[in-house]
């Protein structure tokens, strides 16, 4: 059977999935922004296509979860600070 990107989950599809069983599974609540965001770096570092067999596995998305996380948290002043707080929890500045 030949893959069919119209009928197909997406490779990003799929990761959002991946994304959001493991904040279900941590039992974490982390805004609609921030998932979007996560999603978009796993699948820019992922990018080697939209074909089922590049979705990567449950624990490459953990770790480039924590890894991005690491990134975004690594501020160095309060106003920094501020600024994530503001930009991760006003969703409808999309």
């Amino acid at each position: 059977m030949s893959f069919d990107s119209t009928i197909e989950p997406t490779v990003r599809d799929e990761i959002h999935s991946i994304v959001v069983q493991l904040l279900i599974d941590v039992d974490v609540d982390i805004r609609l922004r921030l998932q979007e965001d996560l999603v978009g770096y796993i699948d820019e570092v992922n990018s080697s296509g939209d074909r089922p067999e590049y979705v990567p596995s449950k624990e490459d998305v953990l770790f480039l979860i924590v890894e991005r996380l690491l990134k975004i948290g690594t501020f160095t002043t309060e106003q920094d600070l501020n600024i994530m707080a503001e930009y991760y929890t006003n969703e409808w500045r999309a």
